[in-house]
């Protein structure tokens, strides 16, 4: 499903799978606002494929970074020193199916 064409999935994604106005206690953000490295501590309890997407306010993927997740909670660190002032959309997701989403401040 992801293999057709970057383009299309970038799109795809942000106008389907992403619910700004979604609360969701699965993951923790700090400290928010950023300015280096993102703290993500993810309760998720069972293990897996697990991605993180950072996405602009416009849609556009700016980040990605998958790991291997054992079960239990963990925290992951993305770094987001490259990115201009601004707010983004941190999506997780787990082999494929959306599992939070969550806004942060980029200072």
């Amino acid at each position: 499903a992801y293999l057709i064409d970057s383009a299309t999935v970038i799109l795809s994604v942000a106008t389907s799978t992403i619910d700004r106005n979604r609360t969701d206690k699965t993951i923790q953000l700090y400290p928010n606002p950023v300015t280096s490295s993102l703290s993500i501590k993810l309760n998720e309890q069972t293990a897996g494929n697990y991605l993180f997407q950072v996405y602009n306010q416009q849609g556009q993927l700016l980040i990605t970074q998958s790991f291997n997740k054992p079960s239990g909670t963990i925290t992951q660190n993305i770094p987001v020193t490259l990115l201009p002032e601004g707010n983004y959309i941190l999506s997780v997701s787990k082999e494929g199916k959306p599992v939070a989403t969550k806004e942060f401040t980029k200072q």
